[in-house]
């Protein structure tokens, strides 16, 4: 796995694990709704355009759970909507807990989803790297 990559993927499980720590903390959906105003689970690290959400990497799924949810997207209410909308998978919870241990600190989830943006940006070949190594 590239450099790149690697800061990629630690850049989404920041972003998911600030979101679920907030979102638990504040009890409310402050934190999903500022991120998806800057990402989309498009953004997401082995996104495939035109496949169904249920077909994408855990991390978008999670994302989009998060969306979708109608509260606090903590992690029993994450993983409740994903079973709800049909996309609960293997390795799901065990994710939503992970996400939760890694994240280096969740006040900073606006700067993990800029980063998810510009690693996104640079996938797709329209901009060069601004992060250097992990977060």
């Amino acid at each position: 796995m590239s450099e790149e990559t690697e800061a990629t993927i630690q850049a989404e499980e920041s972003l998911l694990g600030a979101i679920l720590i907030e979102s638990a903390y504040a009890g409310n959906r402050d934190a999903i709704n500022r991120a998806r105003d800057i990402i989309s689970p498009g953004n997401f690290y082995g996104y495939l355009p035109g496949k169904a959400i249920n077909q994408q990497s855990q991390r978008a799924r999670i994302f989009y759970a998060m969306v979708q949810s109608e509260s606090s997207p903590h992690q029993v209410e994450t993983a409740r909507t994903l079973d709800q909308l049909g996309l609960l998978q293997a390795g799901d919870v065990a994710l939503l807990c992970h996400l939760v241990s890694v994240c280096p600190c969740s006040l900073d989830f606006e700067d993990y989803a800029k980063a998810v943006k510009d690693y996104s940006l640079c996938r797709g070949g329209t901009r060069r790297p601004v992060y250097k190594g992990a977060i």
